[in-house]
């Protein structure tokens, strides 16, 4: 294949996300925090007390609900965990429904001290849905330290408030419950972001608190659509985008050589397929101004046509190296490429 076919991020967009100052948003509890009508309350309150049951080892009903959870840098040493529910359609009756989270510390959890644990983050939410996606898709954000956590999510039709008891009682409640274990990223070690797979926007302006909640796959200027299924027809891009962590500072500057590496993945095993130019994120290459010390992060990213790939699938390896620290991490992404 001609590398030629190979479109990297332009380099004025790989300045502008090299450069940016990235503080990922705490997740804050605006909704759960803000003063609820009486009938939100009575919506919520059916939600709190199952997951409180769960909580008591009552078991999650089985219902239809997946959680892909992501990790980003936060603030004040924690990471932030953006995440999407995937439900199934046939269990939501409205164009809104009410979501309770609750974020549960499994080692305090399974402590002597379970029975006074709080949880280390809850948040509720009244989301409008589109019914017409299969799985239907709904996005929010918490924050918390790297650890091991279980996370609840409870979640059923909101019918406002001229709804009769009778029928929100009627209504289905899905309790779901995910272990997901969160990456510290504040160490010294090198490290990275999840590698987003999507489309990738850059905003003019930044986000209010609310629309940040809304939206919490932005990260500064930069918005992010995930692809979840990662199957792209050959007419398709893939665009990627992730943020490096930690390196080792060379006269206050990174040293980092990002490769991108792509393998053909068949029934007999793998084969090395073809790859990129390495990106380069060093004195020379990175823009006037850049500062990790003010928070600035090296992001790289590229956007690649698929027209020449053949279908089947695909296993693309990412090997991040701390040329100053002479250390290494690597990170996959599989995916697949259709005729159409």
């Amino acid at each position: 294949m001609h590398e030629s076919y190979f479109r990297y991020v332009a380099a004025a967009a790989c300045v502008a996300l090299a450069a940016f100052l990235f503080a990922a948003p705490a997740a804050g509890q605006d909704e759960a925090a803000r003063e609820l009508e009486d009938w939100e309350r009575e919506e919520l309150q059916a939600l709190v007390e199952a997951v409180g049951e769960a909580l008591e080892g009552e078991a999650p009903t089985e219902d239809p609900v997946g959680l892909t959870p992501s990790f980003v840098k936060g603030t004040d040493g924690n990471t932030y965990v953006p995440f999407t529910l995937s439900i199934d359609p046939g269990r939501i009756g409205s164009e809104t429904v009410v979501v309770y989270l609750y974020v549960d510390d499994r080692a305090l959890a399974e402590s002597e001290d379970a029975d006074e644990r709080e949880a280390i983050f809850e948040d509720a939410y009244f989301v409008e849905v589109d019914r017409g996606d299969d799985p239907v898709r709904l996005s929010r954000a918490f924050s918390v330290p790297g650890g091991n956590y279980d996370v609840y999510v409870a979640v059923r039709d909101s019918l406002g408030e001229d709804a009769d008891d009778d029928d929100r009682d009627a209504r289905p409640l899905m309790v779901f419950k995910a272990p997901v274990a969160v990456p510290d990223l504040w160490t010294a070690d090198l490290q990275t972001s999840t590698v987003f797979v999507g489309g990738i926007e850059q905003l003019a302006a930044p986000l209010s608190p609310q629309e940040q909640i809304e939206q919490p796959y932005t990260f500064g200027p930069l918005r992010i659509t995930p692809k979840h299924d990662n199957s792209f027809g050959k007419q398709e891009e893939l665009s990627l985008l992730m943020m490096v962590y930690n390196p080792r500072l060379d006269n206050d500057m990174p040293n980092v050589t990002v490769e991108f590496n792509f393998h053909t993945v068949t029934a007999d095993g793998e084969e090395f397929f073809n790859k990129t130019t390495p990106q380069e994120f060093n004195a020379q290459t990175l823009p006037p101004g850049f500062s990790v010390a003010a928070g600035h992060q090296v992001v790289a990213g590229q956007s690649i046509p698929l027209r020449l790939f053949p279908a089947g699938d695909y296993r693309l390896e990412v090997v991040i190296t701390d040329n100053a620290a002479e250390s290494s991490v690597t990170r996959n992404v599989n995916f697949t490429v259709r005729e159409t």
